[in-house]
């Protein structure tokens, strides 16, 4: 074997054969692998290449702060976060890239409608739009953030609105590494 070869060679643990939960394993040279039993049949993968999810979220008529539920199945989820229509649950601890796009519909006019990512459903990002005058209207907000979650944390959508009747839109969570 080459020195190149063996530089980038990495010694994996077997593949996993039983339980339910996502497995990690760290490299020496820090890159986190995950693998989960039925998945894949069992290998390791990069992390930063495989924990990353897509889901649609429902219609909600917000009354102060409302999660927006998960339309499941959700896309690219092999790990299972969107396991529940609550949020996506982080499979493994680092840093995580969160895109959110919701649609505020038939908002009032004078009324605040405040979008939001949560964090275990406190609030770590947020954006609003005010509305001076005219009919209602309907709304259309991106917001995006880099979050540092521990293993557990359950990340969503949610909106908080003085008026209008819904929304939906899309949850988007990729897995980019620690620290």
């Amino acid at each position: 074997m080459t020195y190149l070869e063996y530089a980038n060679w990495v010694p994996l643990p077997a593949p996993v054969t039983s339980g339910t939960t996502v497995q990690s394993f760290t490299a020496p040279d820090g890159e986190v692998w995950v693998a989960k039993n039925g998945v894949n049949s069992g290998n390791w993968f990069k992390a930063r290449d495989v924990i990353n999810a897509r889901a649609l979220l429902g219609s909600v008529s917000p009354s102060g702060i409302t999660a927006l539920p998960i339309t499941l199945p959700a896309t690219f989820d092999v790990y299972g976060g969107f396991a529940s229509t609550a949020g996506y649950t982080c499979p493994i601890a680092g840093r995580y890239q969160v895109n959110v796009i919701m649609t505020v519909n038939a908002v009032p006019s004078s009324n605040n409608p405040v979008y939001r990512i949560q964090r275990n459903s406190g609030d770590v990002a947020s954006g609003n739009y005010y509305q001076q005058g005219g009919t209602a209207q309907n709304y259309t907000f991106a917001i995006n953030d880099i979050l540092v979650c521990a293993a557990g944390d359950v990340l969503r959508a949610a909106v908080g609105n003085t008026g209008g009747t819904g929304s939906s839109g899309a949850l988007s969570v990729a897995y980019l590494g620690t620290g």
